[in-house]
């Protein structure tokens, strides 16, 4: 019949069609990543090695199956919003979510994987089905997560500290300060980080001696600073008030450099009865 191709040209086409699928699975099963494929009715259509090795399922069981016979409803059911969000706004789906594998119905371990979830078109741009491919990103997330838990215990033991403590640079600059600090010298913490120690915290007559000591021990490290010592010196609260301190510096290593935890204690009732004990001493001589 005229215009029909010879059978050679077809079979070289069917085999040129086998060919490239099968270049199209290998590339896809090689990926370090899972991929699967869904049609619009939910249905998986494809899935690599990756992902039947990382759900410890085979091609037989994900097949034709549904995110309901692969997992928990919960997640069965986000899972499924999320492909029709992507259907209906063409738009890709960036996001981390929790993902059971293994144990089918409800069982397995809770993984934590990065997913990237994308609308499938054919030659007329006409959504026929979800693309996904995600990563495991557990281990990352419980080091995010411990590292968020570690940082939030950290700040609540420094900030219920009743001393104050005052985070500064080689430089004097303040870098962080405790609740005790911001109650003791009347200053929030956005007033203080980022200026400096000498400029605020301390009367001008005791500028070049925390200068000195911080220079001290950048020279000398233990030697001549005050490192393990305590020092009683004057301190200037926000409306200028002087009143006395005890002080102790405590070096610790920041991305390189050096930075200085001071350690103040207000001696203002110390102070005050211990003058008055030496007072009433005084009058019974």
């Amino acid at each position: 019949m005229t215009g029909e191709l010879p059978i050679s040209e077809i079979r070289q086409s069917q085999a040129a069609l086998r060919d490239s699928e099968a270049l199209y699975h290998s590339l896809v099963d090689q990926l370090p990543m899972c991929l699967l494929r869904k049609n619009l009715e939910g249905r998986f259509t494809f899935a690599n090695a990756q992902f039947l090795e990382f759900a410890g399922k085979s091609v037989d069981e994900v097949i034709g199956r549904t995110d309901f016979d692969l997992f928990p409803e919960e997640l069965a059911r986000k899972y499924q919003a999320d492909d029709q969000k992507v259907i209906s706004t063409r738009e890709v789906l960036d996001t981390v979510e929790r993902h059971a594998v293994g144990g089918g119905g409800g069982g397995g371990d809770l993984r934590y994987v990065q997913i990237l979830k994308t609308p499938v078109f054919d030659s007329g741009r006409k959504v026929i089905g979800t693309q996904v491919l995600f990563w495991d990103v557990t281990e990352k997330h419980v080091a995010k997560a411990a590292l968020e838990e570690s940082t939030a215990l950290k700040r609540a033991i420094f900030d219920s500290a009743l001393d104050c403590i005052v985070l500064v640079d080689q430089d004097g600059v303040i870098l962080d300060v405790n609740r005790s600090t911001e109650r003791v010298f009347g200053f929030r913490r956005e007033e203080l980080v980022g200026c400096s120690m000498d400029d605020t915290l301390v009367p001008p007559a005791v500028k070049p001696r925390t200068r000195t000591n911080r220079d001290r021990y950048e020279s000398d490290r233990e030697e001549g600073s005050m490192l393990g010592k305590r020092a009683e010196i004057p301190a200037q609260h926000k409306d200028g008030r002087v009143f006395d301190v005890e002080m102790a510096m405590q070096p610790i290593p920041y991305e390189g450099r050096t930075v200085f935890a001071m350690f103040l204690h207000d001696i203002t009732e110390r102070k005050r009865t211990e003058e008055e004990i030496a007072q009433k001493n005084k009058d019974l001589e």
